[in-house]
């Protein structure tokens, strides 16, 4: 009688101290799930550049030649890159397309008149039109002063940038005093972390 009266002790402190509880690590582990369920996707915009821009650059050479160039945003077209950043946070990187309008002149006349853009480019490069122009920027012409005196032709620096890929291509235009032009790839840059 004693051993039944016993295990019935031990039976009722095992029953009454079940109440059901959770143990701490239960409780968090649930915390945890209903935050992530209650928490929504948080998607980051950034414009690139954020407000339109423009540069007028005119330039006048000593050996007959002047060139004009504006360039500016195309707050129209731009191309989108998007990465996560943690389970809950993305970025969406909005690149703005630059358009260049090139005017240049031979003793007051004027020989070549283009705007130059990744469609340029790429006709101008004589590549076959894929989808990967699409996602790429021409951003700006400069005019290689040194180069364009010694030679007595125009030379325009312009570069095409890939933002996915992180890749940006140097090429170099070239305008005889007729304005017919020529384009040479100088240099492929991939960034490095």
């Amino acid at each position: 009688m004693k051993n039944l009266l016993l295990i019935a002790c031990i039976s009722f402190f095992a029953f009454a101290s079940c109440d059901g509880r959770q143990t701490k690590k239960d409780s968090l582990k649930k915390a945890v799930v209903k935050f992530k369920d209650s928490v929504k996707p948080t998607t980051v915009v950034k414009y690139k550049p954020e407000m339109y821009a423009e540069v007028l650059t005119d330039t006048i050479l000593s050996n007959g030649y002047s060139v004009s160039v504006k360039t500016y945003t195309d707050m129209q077209n731009s191309v989108t890159h998007n990465y996560q950043i943690d389970d809950f946070n993305m970025v969406k990187d909005i690149y703005r397309k630059w358009i260049s309008e090139v005017t240049i002149t031979k003793d007051n006349i004027i020989i070549f008149r283009e705007n130059i853009d990744e469609q340029f480019l790429n006709k101008e490069n004589k590549l076959k039109a894929d989808k990967s122009l699409l996602n790429s920027i021409s951003i700006g012409v400069e005019v290689d002063e040194e180069l364009s005196l010694t030679n007595n032709e125009i030379y325009l620096h312009t570069a095409i940038l890939y933002p996915k890929e992180e890749k940006q291509i140097l090429y170099i235009l070239k305008i005889n005093d007729k304005g017919y032009s020529v384009l040479k790839e100088l240099n492929t840059f991939y960034k490095t972390t």
